[in-house]
């Protein structure tokens, strides 16, 4: 049975995952959320992108709750923005509807509100503003060498494009994050690293951690050049957040696929996909 799909957002981005789930087999695009009031609402999506009618309809945001009830979809992928979430987490959970959340600059409140509501109505939930497989690499990369090079500088170069508003990105910042944790856990104490964003031209996406020694030197870098990338992604995230309830990090499905757990496999990615594992989640 095809898996049903919602997508929040046709933006420049969203528009590119549309575009990649319609083409996947075995996965059905049931409509699009745009913003109230915008002009999409009610057209057809593949006349949207620039092709022939689908008979799949944008919806404005407005009558979120009648497209629910109405297209039963198993999971909704956000690439809209944080107040998108912020409004509808509540109406979305309640309805069953489980969540693969790809957009950026959620506040730490906004972010237990998340993890309550998943809770609350049991749903599953990934949090993804590192959405590519690849940065997912690179972080696991960082963590290592931060094991290992503790003693050493770390810095992080980000660049995106100019239309990206918030600064520095969710993924440099978590990778960061990731960095600081695992050199006080191995050193006891914790390091503080600058994040450097460039705002510029057409940019994707490229992360960059410079580590730097007295002698010498290592780069890790992460660079995304098609949008398709977030696709893939966010396709991988939203077959494991069907299977798997509870709050998830992206970088808590790939360890879970990375580490050992028993797999299976995404069907339409080619990417292993954990079992279910029982989590407690602490929103105090």
């Amino acid at each position: 049975m095809n898996m049903r799909i919602a997508l929040a957002g046709l933006g420049t981005t969203g528009a590119q995952v549309a575009e990649f789930l319609l083409e996947q087999a075995g996965i059905s695009l049931v409509t699009a959320v745009v913003s109230k009031n915008s002009e999409k609402a009610g057209k057809d999506i593949g006349e949207i992108l620039g092709g022939k009618s689908l008979g799949i309809t944008a919806i404005g945001s407005e009558n979120l709750s009648e497209a629910i009830r109405h297209y039963r979809p198993q999971v909704l992928i956000d690439f809209a923005n944080p107040a998108f979430m912020r409004e509808h987490i509540g109406l979305l959970a309640q309805a069953g509807v489980n969540l693969v959340i790809a957009t950026t600059g959620h506040s730490t409140a906004e972010v237990e509100r998340i993890k309550y509501y998943t809770q609350r109505h049991h749903i599953g939930t990934v949090l993804a503003p590192n959405i590519t497989y690849g940065v997912n690499v690179l972080m696991e990369l960082c963590k290592i060498a931060a094991r290992l090079m503790g003693d050493y500088d770390f810095e992080i170069i980000e660049s995106h494009h100019r239309h990206k508003k918030d600064a520095p990105s969710g993924t440099a910042s978590r990778i960061a994050e990731k960095i600081a944790e695992t050199i006080k856990a191995t050193n006891d104490r914790m390091r503080e690293f600058d994040i450097h964003s460039i705002r510029a031209g057409g940019i994707v996406g490229d992360h960059k951690v410079v580590i730097c020694g007295p002698y010498d030197k290592i780069e890790l870098r992460h660079e995304a050049f098609s949008r398709r990338a977030f696709a893939q992604g966010a396709l991988w995230a939203a077959e494991f957040v069907a299977k798997h309830h509870g709050f998830h990090y992206m970088e808590d499905v790939f360890a879970k696929t990375l580490f050992g757990y028993k797999t299976d496999t995404c069907a339409h990615c080619g990417i292993s996909l954990p079992e279910q594992r029982n989590m407690s989640l602490d929103y105090n």
